[in-house]
């Protein structure tokens, strides 16, 4: 087929459209963060077992609040810089990112079915992700 003709349509994302760049990292940092800060408030969770004090009162509790907000307003921004159809699935990335720091700070174990579960979930964002329009206008003009 010739790649020259104008049906020939690419499916892989542009490096040259920075917008969809800097969309897709803001949503892959906004996800680490979230899972950042569940892992912090669970830490302070099983600290405060006992309940003798008030969440409120821990200061990293607070910073975990802090993090899942920047977080959220990261992934809010994401779909300014690049479409939904990108963004949307690297929220899987929070998946990946909870299994691993969930290892690292409050020490859980990962089974292999977690694995298995990562492993589907990465490969089902990687197909949504590498499928998506390589631009807002393109995605405009798929639609009608």
């Amino acid at each position: 087929m010739n790649q020259t003709s104008p049906s020939h349509r690419s499916t892989a994302i542009d490096p040259s459209n920075a917008n969809i760049i800097i969309g897709t990292i803001v949503a892959i940092v906004g996800n680490i963060l979230i899972s950042l800060s569940y892992q912090i408030q669970k830490l302070v969770h099983r600290a405060n077992a006992d309940g003798k004090r008030s969440y409120l009162s821990f200061p990293l509790w607070w910073l975990g609040f802090l993090l899942i907000v920047v977080g959220e307003v990261g992934n809010f921004l994401a779909y300014g810089w690049a479409p939904a159809t990108l963004v949307a699935p690297l929220g899987a990335i929070s998946v990946v990112s909870n299994c691993i720091l969930a290892r690292i700070i409050v020490k859980e174990p990962l089974s292999h079915r977690s694995a298995a579960g990562v492993t589907l979930a990465l490969l089902g964002a990687a197909v949504v992700a590498y499928s998506a329009p390589t631009s807002q206008s393109e995605d405009a003009a798929a639609a009608s």
